[in-house]
């Protein structure tokens, strides 16, 4: 590989500075579609960059290449070996070489420099719902009918017997627990989100809403009218920035790693004269 392959490999140099650009041929299965082609050209590509950064430094090609060579039945040192391998073109052909050199070319074009507080800090504002814990919530509740009622009450609509029990449980008078309409009883405590997902988002929005150990509603669900006593409402402290750091570290290169990887892939394909035949 010349100089320039090299530089443009590892450094990342524009291919608009030298005009020495080394021919790469990809040998490509006939029945190959266009987007098998750049894969493969890809890979081709990822394979010389791994080689420019020095295979036979690497002890896991090195003792491979080595080890398949001796029992083909070659002997020799080393470095004798490993010549032998290079002249056979072994060091490209080579399965487990080949998977090794592309892991290390991903290595390289995957290096970051580590992103500076402004960076970090934005990502924070736009995202810091990401990190914070969902509000919880512990309410009793009465489940009245589902509206409309199959089998219309003595006492009038499921809204009208729902606004009589709200103003009489409101008062403190007490209904008997085998009521019918006190079915489902006290709630555990529950995420705003989980009860989203079983009760409806309405619902839960409504019991986020609520005002502490008073009797409000009737508030709509999935399954019908409800009158709730909120009993108790957690709302975890937002995380600070200094605490969310190594997260949102970790969150920045996840959404870089692809970015950075391709342009830099475009990069070194372009550091080459590359022939496609089939």
């Amino acid at each position: 590989m010349s100089f320039f392959a090299i530089g443009a490999v590892i450094a990342f140099v524009p291919p608009a500075l030298t005009s020495t650009r080394p021919l790469l041929v990809v040998q490509v299965p006939p029945e190959a579609s266009p987007e098998e082609v750049e894969a493969l050209v890809d890979d081709a590509v990822l394979v010389e960059i791994g080689l420019a950064l020095g295979w036979r430094g690497d002890p896991l090609i090195r003792d491979r290449l080595v080890r398949d060579l001796r029992f083909a039945g070659q002997t020799g040192d080393e470095g004798t070996l490993l010549d032998l391998a290079e002249r056979l073109d072994l060091h490209r052909r080579d399965p487990l070489v080949h998977a090794r050199l592309v892991d290390r070319a991903r290595e390289q074009l995957q290096r970051l420099t580590p992103p500076d507080d402004a960076t970090l800090r934005a990502l924070y504002e736009a995202q810091r719902g990401r990190f914070t814990s969902p509000t919880v919530v512990s309410f009793d509740h009465v489940f009245i009918a589902n509206p409309p009622d199959p089998q219309p009450s003595p006492e009038g609509s499921p809204a009208a017997r729902a606004a009589a029990l709200l103003d009489a449980l409101n008062r403190g008078v007490t209904t008997s627990r085998g009521d019918p309409e006190l079915a489902l009883g006290p709630s555990p405590t529950r995420s705003l989100p989980a009860l989203a997902k079983t009760l409806g988002p309405d619902f839960a929005d409504a019991v986020a809403k609520a005002p502490l150990e008073r009797w409000t509603g009737p508030i709509a669900s999935r399954a019908g009218l409800h009158l709730v006593r909120v009993q108790r409402r957690i709302v975890p402290p937002e995380p600070s920035f200094a605490a969310l750091r190594p997260a949102l570290d970790s969150a920045w290169r996840t959404s870089q790693l692809p970015l950075v990887e391709r342009e830099r892939l475009r990069t070194a394909r372009a550091a080459f004269t590359i022939q496609v035949t089939r």
